[in-house]
């Protein structure tokens, strides 16, 4: 999340449940070699529930996250705590053994299935609004750029506030930087409905080139031009999970 690889809460489920999974992988390696017990039907039906669970307090604790951040505005950190809380009520329950093993495995299943079905289908109906929302914005700031207009924009605005702090050079490039920016947000989200829709995606032979300049310009303006345009760059954590999206 923090390196901005998740954008939506599908996203959170998945790594979540990835790395969740991965901890019990090697948790169930551990108790395997030391366990007492020989039943060994007994240690892989709890090993298999033991494992879901991890992947689904971890998924589960990371869809938390990403909808307090986006959706309710909370500081990172504090989102971070209060999703914690739900993962470690849900692993001292399971740890109580109120149920046979093969029970709690089988209801801890059900209850990741219907949730993360509620979570996805959630998530989509999210990714289609941010979508609708940010490609229009999007679309209008490119033809004021366009239009040479840009200075009546709010981003424009911005600029004009921070652009004695910059040579002019510098300052170009920035705006240069912007106009980059919002052009790959456009494309990804083109894509993306391309994709939803089941349409071929066609190949940019001009992104890697556009990716390059990114570089260029990020390391040509220096690191204190570009934390200035993060309040327009980095506004919240799907910023920069687009950026990511081309450079994987």
């Amino acid at each position: 999340i923090k390196k901005g690889y998740v954008g939506f809460m599908s996203d959170a489920a998945i790594y979540g449940f990835i790395i969740g999974s991965g901890f019990a992988f090697s948790e169930n390696i551990y108790y395997y070699i030391n366990a007492s017990d020989g039943n060994i039907m007994l240690q892989i039906v709890r090993g298999f529930g033991t494992a879901i669970m991890h992947g689904a307090t971890v998924a589960f604790a990371g869809v938390l996250i990403i909808f307090l951040k986006e959706v309710k505005n909370f500081n990172h950190y504090i989102a971070v705590i209060i999703s914690v809380i739900p993962g470690l009520i849900l692993h001292i329950f399971y740890n109580m053994f109120l149920l046979p093993p093969v029970t709690q495995a089988v209801l801890i299943m059900i209850i990741f299935a219907i949730s993360t079905s509620l979570i996805f289908s959630a998530s989509e109906k999210n990714i289609i609004k941010w979508i609708n929302s940010e490609l229009d914005e999007e679309m209008e700031l490119i033809n004021l750029f366009e239009q040479g207009q840009f200075s009546n924009s709010k981003i424009g605005n911005y600029i004009s506030k921070i652009k004695e702090r910059f040579e002019t050079l510098i300052l170009f490039d920035m705006i240069n930087l912007i106009k980059l920016n919002i052009e790959l947000s456009m494309q990804l989200k083109i894509n993306m409905m391309l994709q939803m829709n089941n349409l071929e995606i066609p190949i940019d032979e001009e992104l890697p080139l556009k990716l390059q300049e990114y570089k260029r310009i990020k390391k040509f303006i220096g690191k204190t031009a570009f934390s200035s345009l993060k309040p327009i760059l980095n506004k919240n954590n799907k910023d920069l999970w687009k950026l990511n999206q081309f450079i994987q």
